[in-house]
């Protein structure tokens, strides 16, 4: 049964009398039988809800008939993604004579995507006879209604459409609307589909699912795989970017900057051993029983020196240095302090030939012919003195040093000599030291080869120092070798943080982000305020899309004295900071999510001049598409997709439902492409 909705019944009964007429015709005119009544009451009751049904919606007839002239200005034209939100602006103008003066519309946009829709808030307008919220739009001057609005991108909304089917009731009095399905029940006043959506370029940072549209195939060697079908590309990207070279600023194989640490070890280690020999006063000849020379064991310094010359080990260089106390003649003491190191030689010689005598010597070094000794007789010892003086318990240290500092040589000398007699002392325990040979003996320590060392660091890489082992790593490209080396290392020595985060920088370049993240942690908990370590885990945070941690772990990192421009950049792009992004990337020229960076910020030539340079990965190509299409370059967009979809083939189907490329849907080579 019909029912009628009352205001609606009072607005008939008001203004339409003659209905009232019939019904008192019918039930007092004697003339009519039951059948006739009957027949009669069922016409009257159909003019009744005709009347009824032309009152309630000839408001409407209008609107709905003229509403083809409601325009809409949507901003963007195509929704985009941006700080992982998405924000548009309709502006829709309503033209004069079209809205009813007692309407009540309600503007509620609605975004449709494959599998569901998301309601927006409604607007509400109103007719000028009508009194509540709302905006008013008047019926003679029409007007223009702005509403803007935000919602949290998710990639199933990537396809979709946003549309409006405003819909409304007349009614001076307002009635109150609790949900989207209230809309419903009004009458529809048109529909149109405000813009396609949804553009999420934004997004394509490298993540931990993503991470093989951001770099080269690695075999199972874990070298790069060339592809035919863009080799000379990627060949050339090797070569100019020189990819195995893991601390390359351009070797890029993660979000952001991962930092390997750099091995300790020395391939050329010179070890040293020095004696030194003592003697009496203005003399040069060699005395043991020299007080100096048992003050200062030179009989076990000298044991010593033989006993490193006994090693064998390549002798880099010997020296003999010679000296003489200050007091004397500066002439003498030159001549002196060249004999004096004269004995030294000497003495080195013979017992270098005794050595040589000895059975089965390490050395066999003919002193004669062998043994390349570089003399050098210092004269007087003014420094030592300097040295000695400052750390004596002399009194007047002060006017010591003054006359030490003097410029003239003779005045020096004459006035050591004076105060030698005022000062005992000097003669007693600070000249005699000064007087004196040092032999110095410079050899190569022994080292293992490079290829002795890769041997043994994947063989027995417990009998390698853990120096040996982080250099062994560097010895060869292959990342499946490199990666055990680094395991290894954090086996044989697993209180090193260092083999963790090497295991883990490697990890990740393979593209394991989850095992890179354990090795990482791993190295946290040996030393977890460590500039390199907080820096890894925040790469890993960031690949994981945590970025308000990463954020955290890098600026700590930062305040440890690790750059982190690059990396602060990066995360900037999910934020929607693109401007940050190009500020922190100054240094950067050709890099991916610098081109990301300035594509997003609108300038899209800027995006193509930075990609074509940069490490052409399938992610790269892609990128270089979508400025082709920004910029109305049908060549570049179809030639660098090609290459995207042949480096990796997830962008076929990718592409098809891009909105990047939404004006070439319908063109030939596209459709092509991605059939």
């Amino acid at each position: 049964m019909f029912k009628l909705n009352e205001p609606f019944y009072l607005y008939f009964v008001k203004n339409y009398i003659f209905a009232e007429n019939l019904i008192e015709y019918y039930n007092y005119n004697p003339n009519f039988n039951k059948m006739k009544r009957i027949l009669n009451f069922q016409f009257i009751l159909i003019i009744l809800v005709s009347a009824l049904v032309m009152t309630g919606c000839s408001w409407s007839k209008k609107m709905i008939k003229n509403y083809p002239e409601v325009k809409y200005q949507v901003t963007p034209k195509v929704l985009e993604a941006h700080g992982g939100e998405v924000t548009y602006e309709v502006k829709a103008t309503i033209p004069p004579k079209y809205f009813h003066r007692k309407a009540n519309v309600y503007f509620a946009p609605v975004l449709e995507y494959p599998g569901g829709k998301i309601d927006m808030p409604a607007v509400q307008l109103r007719g000028e006879k009508v009194k509540g919220e709302g905006q008013q739009i008047k019926f003679k001057e029409g007007g223009t209604v702005t509403y803007s609005q935000k919602f949290a991108f998710e990639p199933k909304l990537k396809v979709a459409e946003l549309k409006v089917t405003p819909a409304g009731y007349k009614s001076k009095t307002q009635r109150t609307i609790n949900s989207p399905e209230d809309l419903q029940n009004m009458i529809t006043i048109g529909s149109t589909k405000l813009a396609d959506g949804i553009i999420a370029t934004s997004t394509r940072v490298e993540t931990a699912e993503s991470l093989n549209e951001f770099r080269w195939k690695i075999d199972d060697n874990g070298n790069p795989v060339e592809k035919s079908s863009f080799g000379s590309d990627l060949l050339k990207s090797l070569e100019t970017n020189r990819m195995l070279n893991n601390n390359d600023p351009k070797n890029r194989f993660s979000l952001g900057e991962m930092i390997i640490v750099e091995h300790d070890y020395q391939k050329e280690v010179i070890v040293k051993e020095s004696a030194g020999i003592y003697f009496a006063k203005d003399k040069f000849n060699l005395d043991w029983k020299q007080p100096q020379n048992k003050v200062n064991n030179a009989d076990a310094q000298l044991a010593k020196l033989k006993d490193f010359y006994a090693k064998g080990w390549q002798i880099k260089d010997i020296t003999i240095d010679g000296w003489a106390s200050p007091e004397g003649e500066e002439t003498r003491n030159t001549g002196l302090s060249e004999n004096r190191g004269k004995t030294a030689r000497t003495l080195l010689f013979d017992e270098v030939k005794k050595m040589a005598k000895a059975k089965d010597p390490k050395s066999k070094y003919d002193p004669s012919k062998d043994l390349n000794v570089r003399l050098t007789g210092h004269g007087p010892d003014w420094n030592g003195f300097k040295k000695l003086v400052q750390a004596s318990n002399v009194k007047d240290k002060s006017a010591i040093m003054n006359v030490v500092n003097f410029s003239d040589p003779k005045k020096q000398e004459e006035e050591i000599r004076n105060m030698i007699l005022i000062y005992p002392e000097l003669e007693k325990e600070l000249l005699p030291p000064l007087r004196r040979s040092i032999i110095e003996i410079s050899c190569y320590e022994p080292r293992r080869t490079d290829e002795q060392i890769s041997k043994l660091a994947t063989t027995y890489p417990d009998s390698l120092s853990v120096s040996e082992l982080l250099y062994a790593g560097t010895l060869t490209n292959n990342l499946n070798t490199q990666l055990k080396i680094y395991e290894s290392a954090s086996t044989v020595y697993k209180n090193d943080w260092r083999g963790f985060n090497n295991a883990a920088f490697i990890a990740m370049k393979m593209g394991d982000v989850r095992k890179a993240e354990n090795l990482i942690e791993k190295a946290s908990k040996l030393e977890g305020n460590n500039g390199i370590v907080l820096n890894n885990q925040g790469v890993v945070k960031a690949l994981n899309k945590s970025y308000t941690e990463a954020e955290t772990l890098f600026n700590k990192s930062k305040n440890l004295g690790v750059d982190q421009n690059y990396n602060l950049a990066v995360i900037s792009i999910p934020k929607g900071k693109y401007n940050q992004t190009i500020d922190f990337m100054k240094a950067k020229n050709c890099d991916y999510n610098l081109g990301l960076a300035q594509l997003l910020s609108g300038n899209a030539q800027a995006a193509g001049r930075t990609l074509e340079c940069a490490p052409k990965t399938a992610a790269t190509y892609y990128l270089l598409a979508i400025v082709g299409a920004r910029t109305n370059n049908a060549q570049l967009m179809i030639d660098n997709l090609d290459k995207a979809i042949k480096a990796n083939g997830k962008y076929k189907a990718e592409a098809r439902d891009d909105r990047e490329f939404i004006n070439y849907f319908n063109d030939e080579q596209f459709k092509k492409l991605v059939q």
